[in-house]
């Protein structure tokens, strides 16, 4: 029974195809007028869709290094004071890479903590997790590690928001 169904509907729109097309080969003018009305009805749709099926979230983030160093790049020369997240959409997840070093004279483990979110209820859909395994950092040396901020796809009525990264050395 389904299978006829959709068969005819199938034949249905054969037809329906079959005469459009014999009606644009005998008035081009409502060929161009056929293609022009589904270009905006395109256009009109995919604009509708990014406004109303769509959340983009703005972020910063402050980073507070506490006896290490928290650096852009592999030789510890840019510091890094600001990451910028970027838009962000609801259930995603965006990563940032970023090197520490021990800028202490004894071997550290780092920890990491978030704090001062703007506005306070973000904390509830984001978080913030690092590939870092508590591994010993001696004095000078670096690790590559990278950051990810995720977003909950639950996430409402937050479009911009702000928080603190607290990397801290513990001996």
């Amino acid at each position: 029974m389904q299978r006829s169904r959709i068969f005819n509907i199938f034949k249905l729109c054969f037809i329906c195809l079959k005469k459009l097309i014999n009606v644009c080969y005998r008035r081009p003018r409502i060929a161009v007028f056929i293609i022009l009305v589904s270009l905006i009805n395109f256009l009109v749709y995919a604009y509708a869709s990014t406004i109303f099926y769509s959340t983009s979230i703005k972020s910063i983030g402050a980073v507070r290094a506490l006896g290490v160093g928290v650096y852009w790049d592999e030789n510890c020369s840019r510091p890094i004071t600001v990451i910028t997240w970027g838009v962000i959409d609801p259930g995603s997840a965006k990563n940032v890479t970023i090197y520490v070093r021990n800028e202490g004279n004894v071997p550290v483990t780092i920890s990491l903590q978030t704090e001062n979110w703007e506005p306070a209820s973000a904390a509830n859909y984001m978080s913030l997790i690092w590939d870092y395994n508590n591994e010993l950092i001696n004095p000078n040396e670096k690790f590559k590690i990278t950051l990810t901020l995720t977003v909950s796809a639950d996430i409402r009525d937050i479009t911009d928001f702000s928080f603190d990264i607290i990397i801290s050395a513990i001996e």
